[in-house]
């Protein structure tokens, strides 16, 4: 609050320009896991956290998913953010860590109707049991379902998030799918 009484605002922007000034001297940067945000925007800004942070969101991600019958190591299909580019002990590290999830990572980078037709197919392929995604992304690929007439994969949730999500999108999602949709 007092920030923004004083018309201060931190951007993106800021951030990429002058990550290393704003960077806490409580910690040094090869103790934390990073991350690349960028989902939507397609310009990714890299934020740090401690493994007990990481271990702490990871736990309370297990803990929701369980409410909603998704219990660790169920198939399931994410489609987030952009395609993997990292080489090396980076690429392998994340390659594991949706292996031992039994996720199946797609980008949401490409939307168009035979993207859609693909990933549809590759869901089905995959046997996932639970799709996680952007709100815009599923109502998208909902409509692809119903202007195909193509069979929706059978799952037995949709899971959203980063976007907010309105009850027109929840009935479209649900109805194109056959499925809850949990936000």
């Amino acid at each position: 609050e007092m920030l923004r009484e004083h018309r201060i605002f931190l951007t993106k922007e800021d951030i990429r320009a002058r990550s290393a000034d704003l960077f806490s001297k409580a910690y040094r940067i090869d103790n934390l896991t990073s991350y690349e945000t960028g989902g939507s925007t397609g310009a990714p800004v890299v934020i740090y956290m401690t493994n007990d942070l990481h271990s702490y969101r990871d736990a309370g991600k297990c803990r929701v998913e369980d409410w909603i019958g998704k219990r660790p190591g169920t198939r399931s299909t994410i489609i987030w953010g952009r395609p993997v580019k990292d080489g090396g002990y980076s690429r392998i590290k994340k390659y594991l860590y949706w292996k031992i999830r039994n996720y199946q990572y797609l980008s949401a980078f490409d939307i168009s109707d035979r993207s859609m037709l693909v990933y549809i197919e590759r869901i089905r392929r995959h046997r996932s049991r639970f799709l996680e995604a952007y709100v815009s992304v599923l109502v998208e690929m909902a409509r692809v379902i119903e202007t195909h007439g193509v069979e929706p994969p059978p799952l037995d949730g949709i899971i959203t998030g980063a976007e907010s999500l309105n009850d027109v999108q929840r009935r479209r999602i649900e109805q194109a799918f056959r499925c809850h949709v949990f936000n």
